[in-house]
């Protein structure tokens, strides 16, 4: 193995878990038939409406655009990374759950929507010991609804987003269960949302280097940051935010039958700029003019409407 100094690895010497996949499958199972999970979903995608993709408010598709996802990166300094982290120390927040914050003002401002609904990519580990090492799948998305004029400023924003991340955790099952209760009838489309956003911080990595049972051959390895994703999503604009080895960094991968380069990346500029805003003044209110210039609030409001 590349992942393997030693030629072989006794795995008898690594003690036995004391839960199983099958377990957490069956864990799953019953939950998707709580009533108060069904409950929980009505109410909150109750009267919800599938939100206009960013700066295509129409959907247009392009005929002439062939191929799959394409991607666009931007590296965030530190300096912007040790003021977030002050973020979650004054104010008892998660990291993960400014960075939806952020997602969300950036929906608000590129998709003309005060009501966002949008994808969170979740982990769903069972809180049960050694749920952290047990091996299968355990990645999903799940909605989240943020009313987003409501918020008042960039601080609430960030707290109503902290809460309903927490909250959210007991009612996770899978997102076409979720579709089916709020009565979404996407038919071949996405359900409920056609962005999301996948926040990672592959913190493990680190725990390799200092482990002295096995090392890490990172020679010719593919997953550098640049290089790599972790998932495969069907939705069409996928924000993807990664904080490995303490380095931030936001990438877009997005459908070219729907969206312009130019466009993404300047999504990707807006970010940063809604970052930089939560650092400088988490109390500043949601005002997606204070991000622009007139020039790029004319072409949001006014060409994006005209399409």
């Amino acid at each position: 193995s590349k992942l393997v100094g030693a030629e072989t690895l006794d795995l008898s010497v690594l003690p036995p878990l004391q839960h199983s996949y099958k377990e957490y499958c069956a864990f799953v199972l019953g939950r998707s038939d709580a009533p108060t999970l069904h409950e929980y979903w009505r109410n909150t995608l109750a009267g919800y409406v599938r939100n206009k993709l960013p700066f295509n408010y129409a959907g247009k598709k392009r005929k002439d655009v062939k191929g799959g996802m394409h991607s666009a990166r931007r590296y965030i300094g530190p300096d912007l990374l040790q003021r977030l982290n002050l973020i979650v120390e004054q104010h008892q927040v998660t990291f993960k759950a400014i960075c939806v914050s952020a997602h969300i003002y950036l929906m608000h401002a590129i998709c003309a929507e005060d009501d966002v609904v949008t994808g969170v990519v979740t982990h769903d580990r069972p809180p049960i010991s050694d749920g952290d090492r047990i091996m299968g799948c355990f990645l999903n998305t799940v909605p989240i609804r943020i009313k987003v004029n409501e918020t008042g400023d960039c601080l609430s924003l960030i707290r109503s987003v902290n809460k309903y991340l927490i909250e959210v955790m007991p009612y996770e099952t899978h997102l076409s269960e979720i579709a089916k209760i709020a009565g979404d009838k996407a038919g071949s489309g996405n359900p409920v949302f056609d962005c999301l956003l996948n926040y990672t911080d592959f913190h493990v990595f680190g725990e390799w280097e200092a482990n002295e049972t096995f090392s890490v051959n990172y020679e010719g390895m593919e997953w550098v940051l640049d290089n790599y994703s972790s998932e495969m999503t069907n939705t069409l604009f996928d924000l993807e935010v990664d904080r490995t080895y303490g380095n931030l960094s936001c990438r877009i991968k997005y459908v070219p039958a729907y969206f312009e380069r130019e466009d993404v990346i300047y999504a990707l500029d807006l970010y940063e700029r809604i970052l930089q805003q939560f650092a400088d003044l988490p109390s500043a209110g949601i005002d997606v003019s204070s991000l622009l210039n007139e020039a790029e609030l004319s072409h949001l409001v006014y060409d994006f409407n005209d399409t």
